[in-house]
């Protein structure tokens, strides 16, 4: 569980409704909040325009792919966290999201464990931002 000032702010964007669903109550049982969205497009959006302490994001979405919006939000100066996720085992995906500056990229399925491991080494003020 989470002890802070304010429940740090999670993006979900992920096109599968099950995933958004089991992420959210994970997450959300945890004392974060969470926005969840569909689409590339709307996630870019959200990034650009709310404060996110942490981003999940799948990698290949409608609208805009994870690494478009990464790029997107970095070229923006943003530097939100972002955790990479995706079903494609394709290790050029993975190193193109990593340059880009994803922190973790994650491969589904994802337990909970695992996600809320990555979620609490990014947001932990003790701990650091290393790549998986």
């Amino acid at each position: 569980m989470v002890t802070r000032d304010r429940m740090p702010v999670i993006l979900v964007a992920d096109d599968s409704r099950l995933v958004t669903t089991l992420f959210q109550r994970v997450l959300q049982q945890h004392g974060y909040q969470v926005i969840t969205t569909a689409n590339g497009t709307e996630a870019l959006e959200i990034g650009l325009s709310r404060q996110l302490d942490l981003a999940i994001m799948d990698q290949v979405m409608p609208g805009r792919v994870g690494a478009e919006v990464l790029q997107a939000w970095r070229s923006a100066g943003i530097h939100t966290p972002v955790i990479m996720v995706s079903a494609i085992e394709e290790p050029r995906m993975r190193e193109a999201a990593i340059e880009l500056g994803a922190s973790f990229y994650l491969y589904k399925p994802i337990s909970s464990d695992e996600l809320l491991a990555a979620v609490e080494r990014l947001l932990d003020p003790d701990g650091g931002a290393a790549t998986q």
